[in-house]
Formats: C-alpha cells, structure tokens, sequence
C-alpha cells in the first residue's frame, strides 16, 4: 500500500493532504486485484484511507517513543535500546 502510494505521489501528485481521485482509483484496482479471493470484501477509498490514518498514528509513536530513547533503534536487533527500567517508566 505504501509503495503504490509513493509511486502515485510521482505520477500524479497530492491535492491538498491526500491523493487525487485517480491514484485512489489506481490504488484500489491494484490492491482489489491483488487479494481478490483474500479478501471477503473488495477495498474503497474510505479502507484504505483509515488503514494510513492507522499507520501515520503509529509512526508518530514510534518516533516519539524512539526521540526519548536517546541513541534510538538498533538495526541489527530490530528494536529500540533501552534497558527494562526505562520501558516502565514510559510505559506509566
């Protein structure tokens, strides 16, 4: 979802805070076709719009949480360095 969005942004670009009706459409179609047969529905617009609200507030986290780590997320475990005292804390 998020790869066709950023090809969509190159295409055709954004009006205002979101993407126009046709890479909406595009998006839809390609994603529809994908899982067809996964899905007991067939996504709209309005799915997919909720499932970036989702993501976005997600992120907002995770960069907040990972800004009060200090040294931040370590690649090669795949999580945020911080000793066990520190996830209580943040966790109250």
């Amino acid at each position: 979802f998020i790869d066709l969005s950023i090809e969509e942004v190159g295409k055709e670009g954004y009006s205002g805070a979101s993407l126009k009706q046709i890479s909406w459409k595009r998006i839809i179609e390609a994603l529809n076709t994908e899982f067809k047969g996964t899905l007991p529905y067939d996504l709209d617009q309005k799915d997919l719009k909720n499932h970036w609200d989702s993501l976005k507030k997600k992120y907002a986290v995770w960069r907040t949480i990972a800004g009060l780590s200090g040294h931040g997320y370590n690649d090669s475990t795949g999580r945020l360095d911080w000793p066990e005292s520190k996830w209580v804390e943040v966790i109250k």
